[in-house]
């Protein structure tokens, strides 16, 4: 029993092999174009959320304001006893335009409103407080002013 034709005949595989590498090319630039799109997407923060997670990371990284019990630093951790003491305003240059306190708290750590402002965006922060001796836990309000 013979083979069809068209598996016999060398153009036509040649030919079957030119279309089959030609839709594997274009299936391949449409899976890195779609890989490259979504990945590049997820990672984009907006200014506000890049300054928002910036003063968040220096407030519960200062030395000012990070608790320590037996020469550990905890992370995510704020003294409770250096909260009450310490006010954030020298720190301007590097927070900027914000507000930063502690849910429940009327008096802000920080506070430098833009003047002007036409948009303020709060994010909360989960975060651990250190006073005599315990853990409680709480939430740090950042909010950027734009």
């Amino acid at each position: 029993m013979d083979a069809p034709r068209f598996i016999r005949d060398s153009k036509a595989q040649t030919e079957i092999i030119g279309k089959t590498i030609i839709i594997m090319f274009f299936v391949l630039i449409f899976f890195f174009i779609n890989v490259f799109f979504s990945s590049t997407n997820e990672v984009q923060l907006s200014d506000a959320e890049f300054r928002a997670v910036k003063a968040y990371k220096f407030i519960v990284n200062s030395p000012d304001l990070a608790c320590y019990t037996a020469g550990t630093k905890y992370d995510a951790c704020l003294d409770g006893t250096k909260l009450s003491q310490k006010r954030t305003e020298d720190y301007a240059d590097i927070l900027g335009f914000a507000e930063i306190k502690l849910a429940g708290s009327e008096t802000p750590l920080y506070s430098n409103p833009k003047p002007g402002w036409k948009q303020k965006i709060s994010y909360i922060f989960p975060v651990s407080i250190y006073s005599s001796e315990e853990f409680t836990a709480g939430n740090l309000i950042v909010v950027v002013f734009q």
